[in-house]
């Protein structure tokens, strides 16, 4: 776990603003207690760590040629050392194992092209003295996050939107694009937006350069259509040696580590490969799991969570011999939650789904600083209702966000310019555009193909977002091997009959682990991550709401239709379509209300 920020402007001396710098730095200190600096005249550098010694360093600088350059990085490599031994026989020197120093060798070697080597989670930035440029880079798949803003002469960056708040320079303000990305398309972004005016984000697999004569960004990876002829038998086997071998990858760290296990089949995985890689030492698996207060009578059975988590779990931690520890939420702590979950993301996001997880991640850390969880699956490998539910998988628009008509009746008339169903139109347009396809593909193959792009940069990145801020503000560090670029790669592959093997979601995974796992496991509907039944909840979040609508500092009442907010507010939490995939309700849309009041008053947000 870490986070950087940096500033560069050729027309002042950045030494003098030290003040501001240590402003950027503090913003995100719970990224890391570790600080790292790096200044010169025209460019300051910092980084905030987890981890001290050699080992743990993400900052450095070396000299080379009469360049000397200079290194801010968060993230883990996981081919660190195949890439050092190839810069070894190329005559580089290492002083440490730590990974920034493998990246900055890799760069001084490379140039951009090294980013093509590298297999791992990262963001990170390169300063050249000599040259006087900055260069930007993010991983493949887009685990950890990166914001930037350009002005004249000058750049800020920074692993979180708050750290260029922290600078004068960036003001925090939202125009009409911003608004209609968070009240129609939230809590879902466009890929390469910072919502906030004058801000962008890194995209996935791009880098950047920034010196005198400009800004450039170039993509340096994308998912490309490769024909598969793969029999079943082939597949699975397939599968299931990329998966061990991406876990095995990342489970090779000197931190002690546990597992997040819901008893569903993606974390059941992962902490079976785990505990058979710490058998092999003479270890046992630690595994980790949370439920709601009052869940046991609250529970209401679903489409979408056909049972509830315990069963599985305790079945998959008495198979592999874990030490489980299971934690109860209180369902207040999660509504009181609320605001330092949106905070965490200097944005609303899945409300309590969102600040549960920040309460999961604390209690985490309370027993290990590392632990391994089961993100991505779902969207790679078709675990989601709507690659199988025919009117969904057709629907020509976001298939997790149906609720447009509500969006906009929420708000007053005129509030949002243009028209609301041709804006979210544009951007779904675009991502099926972007898709690669083959000329052989069945016309379901492609159309797969499409909602595996759609899902890969709006629904992945935003849980992927959602991951990293709340494990981030909690001090943990999480790994989630299922996002291996390779494996990544590999699903995209899979022609649609290989994938939904047995016509299951996820199916050609539950081939790859069938008789490996127990078959309660293997078999189970997929189910999401859990959230509070209780009624208190929707009662706190209604409450809060109408305490906003009389609240004459709050932004909502210049925004939303009082009139029509009344109605979804005398109503039950199922009168409204989802707001968001299969957890956003009525109360998460509530509480998505809230946050977005939270975020303008914390930050002093303008509309601009």
């Amino acid at each position: 776990m870490g986070g950087i920020t940096g500033w560069v402007d050729f027309n002042r001396d950045l030494r003098s603003d030290t003040t501001v710098a240590e402003k950027m730095s503090a913003a995100i200190r719970h990224r890391g207690e570790h600080p790292g600096e790096f200044f010169t005249p025209e460019c300051i550098l910092l980084h905030r760590g987890s981890l001290g010694g050699s080992e743990g360093r993400q900052s450095m600088k070396r000299t080379v040629g009469g360049e000397q350059y200079s290194i801010v990085l968060d993230g883990k490599l996981f081919d660190g050392s195949d890439v050092r031994s190839e810069l070894a026989q190329k005559g580089h020197y290492f002083l440490d194992n730590s990974d920034a120093e493998t990246v900055l060798c890799a760069f001084i070697e490379f140039g951009a092209e090294c980013l093509g080597k590298l297999n791992g989670v990262f963001a990170f930035a390169v300063w050249l003295s000599r040259e006087k440029t900055l260069f930007l880079a993010r991983d493949r798949i887009g685990v950890k996050p990166l914001y930037y803003k350009a002005y004249n002469g000058g750049l800020l960056f920074g692993s979180e939107v708050k750290a260029l708040f922290s600078n004068p320079l960036c003001p925090a303000e939202i125009d009409n694009d911003g608004l209609k990305q968070i009240f129609l398309l939230g809590p879902g972004k466009p890929s390469g937006s910072g919502i906030y005016r004058g801000i962008c984000e890194l995209r996935h697999a791009e880098y950047l350069i920034f010196g005198k004569n400009g800004l450039k960004t170039q993509k340096y990876w994308s998912l490309m259509a490769r024909q598969n002829l793969e029999s079943m038998t082939e597949a699975a086997e397939h599968t299931r040696r990329l998966i061990t071998d991406s876990v095995c990858a990342q489970l090779n760290i000197a931190e002690p580590f546990a597992c997040f296990l819901s008893g569903g089949l993606d974390s059941s995985i992962i902490s079976y490969i785990a505990a058979e890689a710490l058998g092999c030492e003479s270890k046992t698996l630690s595994t980790f799991s949370i439920d709601y207060e009052n869940n046991d009578t609250h529970f209401e059975k679903n489409e979408f969570q056909p049972e509830r988590d315990g069963a599985f779990i305790k079945c998959m931690s008495d198979f592999i011999g874990s030490h489980h520890t299971h934690r109860l939420l209180k369902t207040a702590d999660v509504a009181e939650t609320l605001t330092e979950a949106a905070l965490a993301r200097d944005l609303p996001g899945m409300a309590d789904v969102d600040s549960s997880m920040l309460l999961a991640c604390r209690e985490a850390k309370k027993h290990f600083p590392v632990f391994f969880s089961g993100e991505c699956a779902d969207e790679i490998f078709g675990g989601y209702p709507w690659y199988h539910n025919e009117e969904l998988l057709n629907r020509d628009t976001f298939p997790w966000s149906n609720s447009l008509e509500m969006r906009t009746k929420l708000l007053k008339p005129g509030v949002l310019q243009g028209n609301a169903e041709a804006f979210v139109r544009t951007h779904y347009d675009n991502t099926v555009k972007s898709t690669d396809t083959l000329e052989s593909d069945s016309p379901r193959d492609k159309r797969m193909r499409e909602m595996f792009m759609l899902n890969f940069e709006w629904f992945m990145q935003n849980l992927l977002d959602r991951t990293d801020r709340m494990a981030a503000q909690s001090g943990l560090a999480v790994r989630v091997p299922l996002c291996d670029y390779r494996l990544v790669e590999y699903a995209y592959s899979l022609p649609w009959h290989l994938k939904a093997a047995d016509g299951r979601e996820k199916g050609i995974m539950r081939r790859a682990f069938r008789g490996v796992l127990p078959d309660m496991i293997v078999n189970r509907k997929k189910s999401p991550f859990p959230k509070t039944f209780d009624p208190w909840y929707f009662g706190y979040v209604k409450s809060g709401v109408r305490a906003l609508l009389r609240d004459k500092t709050s932004i909502l009442g210049d925004l939303l239709n009082a009139e029509y907010l009344e109605t979804l507010l005398n109503g039950k939490a199922s009168d409204a379509p989802p707001w968001y995939g299969q957890l956003m309700r009525l109360p998460q849309a509530f509480a998505y209300l809230l946050q977005i009041d939270a975020l303008f008053k914390e930050y002093g947000v303008k509309l601009y």
